[in-house]
């Protein structure tokens, strides 16, 4: 879903002051004090995260709103939801990944919401600041058939989960959102100011009749139960654990394509196109090869290679300086890299 634009950002009154006294209550207690609320603030952050010491020395999970925004409450109690379900879940299923138990929560109904959930430490797959996608450590780890199982294994619970949580289908009405925000951000400035072989004026209104034309089959197949946010930095790696692989961060779980998780992960491993390859293919033979998964993820990469090159555009002519620092000089050659790329794949999908 697209992040509300900076100019927007409006926080909760008092929060600072709310968060230190919940942290008081619940007796839990920073493990970096230097990080305060004020902090995050500065950086526009959306929500106040840090890990945190509970009165017998155990580490946890702290999570608060900071942002005034409806969207982001919501996404938090659906954060809570499913992190409840999950441990339902992982009783009946044992899943091939693992996710950190919910411990606590508080909600207002109002403005502010905070989760104390199980931390563990680990190593993220990767970033978007310094790999631009998964790590090298990451691919040592997990294995192109291990990442399809625990793709599999998250779609798996989308019976358990229609039954007992009332997740939001991203139809078209969502796809064309999406692709309106990036369209704004990226598209039209991208063709009027730095154009990309091939793209014009036209070939944006192709990508937006793929969309438009696909109604009935979103109706249809956006139906499975989807992570939505898996960055890289939504996945930890715990080498020494039964379940490596830890997702977290479900607050934009919903109804989707059966491909959607997949192709996200397929496009943060640019870097290695042997494991991208085998990813996929692993991917497809789980779903089926047929002309419905075939048009899944191309529906499915169309919007997110879109997405992940605005990204990349954005922050190559530096257009959102508030939410974004400036680009490293080393970096530039990176990102420049991945950018084609994704260039390259969108035009692989309107073939």
């Amino acid at each position: 879903m697209p992040k509300s634009p900076v100019n927007r950002y409006q926080v909760v009154p008092g929060v600072a002051d709310r968060i230190r006294a919940t942290l008081r209550d619940l007796r839990l207690t920073p493990i970096d004090p230097s990080y305060t609320p004020e902090s995050a603030m500065k950086h526009r952050a959306r929500y106040y995260m840090t890990p945190v010491h509970t009165p017998r020395r155990t580490v946890v999970w702290f999570k608060a709103t900071l942002q005034r925004d409806a969207h982001l409450r919501r996404a938090l109690r659906e954060e809570i939801r499913v992190q409840k379900l999950f441990v339902l879940y992982e009783r009946r299923a044992h899943p091939s990944f693992d996710s950190p138990s919910y411990i606590a929560h508080g909600d207002d109904r109002r403005s502010f919401l905070w989760l104390v959930r199980r931390y563990w430490e680990g190593m993220f797959a990767g970033d978007m600041s310094e790999w631009y996608g998964f790590s090298p450590a990451f691919f040592r780890a997990v294995k192109p058939a291990a990442m399809a199982k625990i793709l599999g294994d998250v779609r798996g619970m989308s019976a358990f989960m229609r039954r007992r949580n009332p997740l939001e289908s991203h139809q078209l009405g969502w796809y064309m959102l999406d692709f309106h925000y990036y369209e704004r951000e990226f598209l039209r400035p991208m063709v009027r100011n730095h154009p990309a072989p091939g793209w014009d004026r036209g070939r944006i209104d192709q990508v937006a009749e793929c969309f438009l034309s696909a109604r009935k089959f979103f109706n249809t197949n956006a139906r499975v139960f989807t992570h939505g946010d898996m960055y890289p930095t939504n996945i930890m790696i715990r080498s020494t654990a039964r379940r490596p692989v830890v997702l977290f961060d479900w607050e934009l779980s919903h109804l989707n394509l059966p491909t959607f998780d997949a192709v996200m992960v397929y496009l943060h491993a640019w870097r290695q196109p042997r494991w991208q390859r085998a990813f996929k293919a692993h991917t497809i033979s789980a779903l089926g090869d047929s002309p419905t998964t075939d048009r899944a993820w191309r529906l499915a990469m169309l919007s997110l290679t879109i997405r992940l090159a605005g990204f990349c555009y954005i922050r190559l002519h530096h257009l959102q300086p508030d939410r974004y620092p400036t680009l490293r000089r080393t970096d530039r050659p990176i990102l420049e890299r991945w950018y084609r790329s994704l260039l390259n794949e969108i035009d692989q999908s309107l073939m």
